[in-house]
């Protein structure tokens, strides 16, 4: 009776250890890439579907402005297409664009509500605990693959 009290004990201790380890709400740990005057920091995916929207922050250190002009990544089998997001009116839009503008000195946050990536109809879908590799492609920069670490997130 006390083992196998000591075992239960022993494995509630585990499942709150592994819990506060990074579970569900790990970001994946992504180092930071450079490109020419171009910094790529806190690339994640969360909840990974048949769409993917890759977060990420991309800081132009340079002088110049620079543009993001394409994402490619394997098994797109739609467009990528990236959008902004416009709240004109207070009507919120989506807004097909051909690139992303980022100003010198400036930071592009992807996440929504903002510019975002939209891989479309991803086969297959990338698996939580792994990381997939996206392309990115910018006018000055030059072109730079990542591999984006793609995390579970737990509804809060």
């Amino acid at each position: 009776m006390v083992l196998r009290c000591l075992t239960a004990v022993a494995l509630f201790a585990l499942f709150f250890l592994l819990a506060a380890c990074g579970g569900a709400d790990s970001e994946g740990g992504f180092d930071p890439v450079t490109v020419g005057s171009i910094t790529i920091t806190d690339a994640v995916i969360k909840q990974p579907g048949e769409n993917v929207f890759p977060d990420m922050k991309i800081t132009n250190n340079g002088s110049q402005p620079d543009k993001l002009t394409a994402i490619t990544a394997p098994g797109v089998n739609g467009t990528n297409f990236v959008h902004r997001y416009k709240n004109a009116q207070g009507i919120w839009q989506i807004l097909d664009v051909d690139s992303v503008p980022i100003a010198a000195g400036e930071t592009l946050n992807t996440k929504l509500n903002t510019y975002s990536i939209h891989l479309l109809t991803v086969k297959p879908t990338p698996a939580v605990g792994t990381t997939y590799p996206v392309t990115l492609t910018f006018e000055n920069a030059g072109q730079v693959t990542i591999n984006i670490p793609v995390v579970a997130t737990r509804l809060k």
